[in-house]
């Protein structure tokens, strides 16, 4: 048995992101690690090719809609299954979930290990909030909303710990009919369940630009290299980017963060490089996109 897992939902529409993060995770060289696919049934005629791939990882896929609340629509699920799943994985030393939307230019394992070991949760601060972690601990549980103070993806956590966290997130899903943009959203549900479930002190606090990846796009410029023979990005102080969040390989999405920058130069370079990587990954390694369209 593998001592750590992941888990990511897809469908069809995040075909570029899926075939991106499996060659990433096996470029990077996570090798003790299940994938828990959890899939739309869209994907069903291109699964087993993706299975059938020479990958360093094991790929368990679960079909989506068997874990869904009927009360919600597709959307919301996708979102929240892996809350729900979570009580599966249990036999594992340590669990990651990611979003499907997400780049990845770096091992992982570190931070499994750290939460297989430690009561620890590494978890990235929301790179657009100006709250920190010692102000959020002292406000009351109502006042959190998903800006405050850390994003929902990567969450590295111990299943015999902190399961509890997990159970709390899906079984406070918003209802269908919940207006409260500042609430009706998963950010809102997982912060939520950090307080009300008393892991505040658990967190491990991940700088959140590495982490995530989109807040600084039209500021400084990114730097792409392949040191030691593998390939990285580094942000304008040389640290190293792990994850870019969005989905910047459809051109509407990049357009409109370019847009958002006021088209200035660092965002042209910035999003070219994204869109490089992920090319990378999706042309030039073992999983190749185009034999899944």
């Amino acid at each position: 048995m593998r001592e750590y897992a992941l888990t990511v939902a897809y469908s069809k529409a995040y075909l570029p992101a899926l075939c991106s993060l499996f060659n990433a995770l096996d470029y990077y060289g996570h090798k003790d690690l299940d994938i828990h696919l959890l899939y739309l049934n869209d994907l069903n005629d291109i699964l087993p090719r993706i299975l059938q791939a020479d990958f360093s990882f094991r790929i368990i896929p679960v079909e989506a809609e068997s874990l869904f609340n009927p009360a919600q629509g597709i959307y919301m699920n996708m979102m929240f299954i892996k809350y729900n799943y979570a009580q599966h994985l249990k036999k594992y030393k340590a669990v990651c979930h990611l979003d499907g939307d997400v780049l990845l230019l770096d091992s992982i394992m570190p931070y499994l290990r750290i939460a297989s070991e430690t009561s620890l949760i590494p978890c990235a601060e929301f790179p657009h909030s100006g709250i920190d972690s010692e102000y959020y601990n002292v406000k009351p549980a109502d006042w959190v909303q998903c800006m405050f103070p850390f994003a929902n993806f990567p969450v590295f956590y111990n299943p015999e710990r902190h399961l509890d966290m997990m159970k709390f997130c899906w079984e406070n899903m918003p209802e269908p009919d919940n207006e409260d943009r500042e609430r009706n959203n998963e950010m809102y549900v997982f912060n939520k369940a950090v307080y009300d479930c008393g892991k505040i002190l658990n967190i491990l606090p991940l700088p959140g630009n590495p982490w995530i990846g989109d807040k600084y796009l039209g500021h400084e410029p990114l730097s792409f290299s392949f040191a030691s023979g593998k390939l990285q990005v580094r942000d304008f102080l040389g640290d190293r980017v792990h994850l870019v969040h969005n989905k910047y390989w459809k051109d509407g999405v990049a357009q409109a963060e370019i847009e958002r920058s006021g088209g200035n130069s660092n965002a042209l370079h910035n999003i070219a490089l994204i869109r490089r990587a992920t090319d990378f990954f999706n042309n030039d390694y073992k999983l190749k996109l185009e034999t899944l369209q």
